[in-house]
């Protein structure tokens, strides 16, 4: 497998080749999401949320599947404080990650919502979706770290992210999407705020 840098001019944009076992070469996009995408958000927040997965996720499916179009609509718009970062092959979003500024903690963004269809995995996706998340976070010139949690057993999402230098620093009980209850990892990002040049 390979993958390619496609130049772009949009800031936070990029394309990339990436070979496969088909016959053609599947070409992701990596970009911010902004409201025209809240249908493909809606399809892959919701396929996470009821899947296998769930057991990974703190929200609840019930509730957000009765969310209302306005409401997916504002998640997908990027403030200077909020963004939702996807992987898109052609019009579908195949891989998402999100950055909010914490209410209660100074310079702090959490992180969340941390998916990735199955077929995309083990292909670099979710680490091009990792350095975009931390780019634009530390491009805000707002934030000094990141927080976020993972479940224990998560394997997959605790390697990349202990791998670009994130550290436990709490465990919490709480319930997860598939009413399970298990244990929760926060864990801490020192992030670089230099702002936007």
């Amino acid at each position: 497998m390979s993958i390619t840098t496609k130049p772009s001019s949009e800031f936070f944009t990029n394309s990339y080749a990436i070979a496969s076992a088909k016959p053609t070469t599947e070409i992701i996009d990596f970009r911010p999401l902004n409201p025209e995408d809240f249908q493909a958000f809606r399809a892959i927040r919701l396929e996470a949320l009821s899947g296998p997965d769930a057991k990974y996720f703190g929200a609840s499916y019930e509730k957000e599947s009765a969310q209302p179009d306005a409401s997916w609509i504002e998640r997908c718009r990027q403030t200077t404080e909020k963004a939702l970062f996807g992987a898109f092959l052609s019009d579908q979003v195949v891989g998402v990650m999100a950055a909010t500024k914490s209410d209660k903690h100074e310079r702090t963004v959490l992180w969340g919502s941390v998916y990735l269809r199955p077929q995309h995995r083990n292909r670099h996706v979710a680490e091009r979706l990792y350095q975009m998340r931390q780019q634009w976070s530390e491009a805000r010139g707002l934030f000094d770290r990141a927080i976020f949690f993972i479940r224990e057993g998560n394997e997959r999402s605790t390697a990349i992210h202990v791998k670009n230098g994130a550290k436990v620093i709490g465990r919490e009980e709480m319930d997860f999407a598939d009413c399970s209850r298990g244990t929760a990892l926060w864990f801490e990002k020192k992030l670089t705020a230099h702002g936007i040049t």
